[in-house]
């Protein structure tokens, strides 16, 4: 997808390319349903403090050397591609998109949804509330969200929850979550045809 599609968009092919992909954006949210199912499906192994220095290892050392060698690489071979040293140094905290700073690389925007949603899982360690409750005020919260009216929705803070909202692709980790929640739930009760409803729901959503 990068080197066709979407480098096509970004600097365009001098030739005729033969091969496409522009359906390859959709492996992100696929990638992010997945991360929400298997960590849903892991949560009650968890302990808030293991779970946070975990996900710290397994996020940001890779993500340091890697957008270390591309600033690098960048700024030799694509300076115009290249960000400030402002830019660089906020690139650190992989939630630079936030801070008003560029990306070193674009792809990074996913990584900075993992890393909060591993917050929100933290909070869920945090606090012991069941994951179903969690993802369930999850959605009353996208409710409210859809339905607030016109005046309410022209506000400056909400114009900005509203994009911070968009922005981390909850939804596909939640959907992940739920069809954990759900397989679970078959598990220990296999003959319950209920939970197979509910599963086609969420498929078809």
């Amino acid at each position: 997808y990068h080197y066709t599609t979407r480098y096509d968009q970004l600097f365009g092919h001098t030739t005729d390319y033969p091969v496409f992909f522009q359906y390859g954006s959709y492996g992100v949210l696929v990638f992010f349903l997945l991360s929400g199912y298997l960590t849903f499906g892991r949560i009650e192994k968890y302990k808030p403090e293991s779970f946070i220095v975990k996900r710290f290892k397994k996020l940001y050392p890779s993500y340091w050397i890697a957008m270390i060698v591309t600033a690098v690489a960048t700024y030799f071979m694509l300076p115009e591609l290249s960000v400030s040293l402002k830019d660089f140094f906020l690139n650190f905290s992989m939630i630079q998109m936030y801070l008003g700073a560029k990306n070193v690389d674009g792809a990074y925007w996913t990584l900075s949804c993992e890393l909060f949603f591993y917050f929100f899982i933290y909070l869920i360690c945090l606090s012991k509330v069941k994951c179903i409750k969690a993802i369930l005020i999850w959605f009353v919260f996208q409710i409210v969200l859809l339905l607030l009216p016109p005046p309410v929705v022209q506000n400056g803070m909400v114009i900005l929850l509203k994009k911070f909202n968009d922005l981390l692709y909850f939804h596909c980790f939640m959907v992940g979550g739920l069809i954990s929640i759900i397989e679970q739930k078959m598990m220990c009760k296999p003959n319950n045809s209920r939970r197979l409803f509910e599963i086609a729901g969420l498929i078809v959503l």
